[in-house]
This record gives C-alpha cells, structure tokens and sequence, in this order.
C-alpha cells in the first residue's frame, strides 16, 4: 500500500489539495486496510485496497466532522442551522462498504464466526452444557 497514492484518492474525494490537515485520519485508514489485508498480497497489494483505505479514512473524517456539528439556535431556542448529520455519515458508510465489496478477495472477512458444537471437558471434569 502506498501513502501517497491513499492521500491522492483521499484528496479526490474531499476535493482538497492539503493532505496535511488529514494524515491522521488516511493512516488511521491505512492500518485498517493492513489489518484485514490477506498475507499473500501484503508484497503487492492491489489498487482498489488504496481506494478501500481512503474510503476508510473518509468514514472516520466524516464521523469526526459530524460529531461536531451543532444545531445554531436563537435565544428563543428555535433552530436556525441543522445540517442533517445522519445522511452524510450513512452516505460514507455506504461508499466505504462499496469499496470493501470491490476488494473483499483480497481481505479477511470479519463477518465469520468460528462455531463449535462439540462438547468439551472442562479442566474440573464436568461439561460445558452441564
């Protein structure tokens, strides 16, 4: 994975120039990529998992920026400002999930659950189901 190349998509999507502002939020992006990445294509990991680590950053940016966003009330109370937090942060949900979906070959799946149904002794002797 190339830093460069996750800022430059990670720009495109903010429509920004100054990555500066946001390394926090592309590595923070970055090490999740990494953390899901298959060991066979750690070496030379394929592109669309720069646009997955993007994608990831923005989520976490986008979450960030909506925790912020306050009501702009009058004296009155009454609202004079209230940006609808809730579609933008579902919005970059939903892009960051499309771009797991373009790369999900090449990343394990959180979503699997190792069940076991054999009963096993615990070391006092009895049973789990006892």
């Amino acid at each position: 994975m190339n830093i460069e190349k996750v800022k430059s998509v990670f720009l495109n999507f903010l429509q920004k120039k100054d990555a500066s502002p946001y390394i926090a939020y592309i590595e923070s992006g970055m090490n999740k990529a990494k953390e899901r990445l298959r060991p066979e294509f750690a070496d030379a990991p394929p592109e669309c998992i720069n646009w997955y680590a993007a994608a990831e950053a923005l989520l976490m940016y986008t979450n960030a920026e909506c925790a912020r966003d306050n009501t702009v009330c009058n004296e009155s109370g009454t609202a004079l400002i209230n940006r609808e937090t809730g579609n933008i942060r579902k919005s970059a949900e939903n892009f960051a999930d499309h771009c797991l979906s373009l790369c999900s070959k090449y990343l394990y799946d959180d979503k699997f659950v190792m069940i076991s149904t054999k009963k096993e002794e615990l070391p006092c002797g009895r049973r789990c189901s006892e």
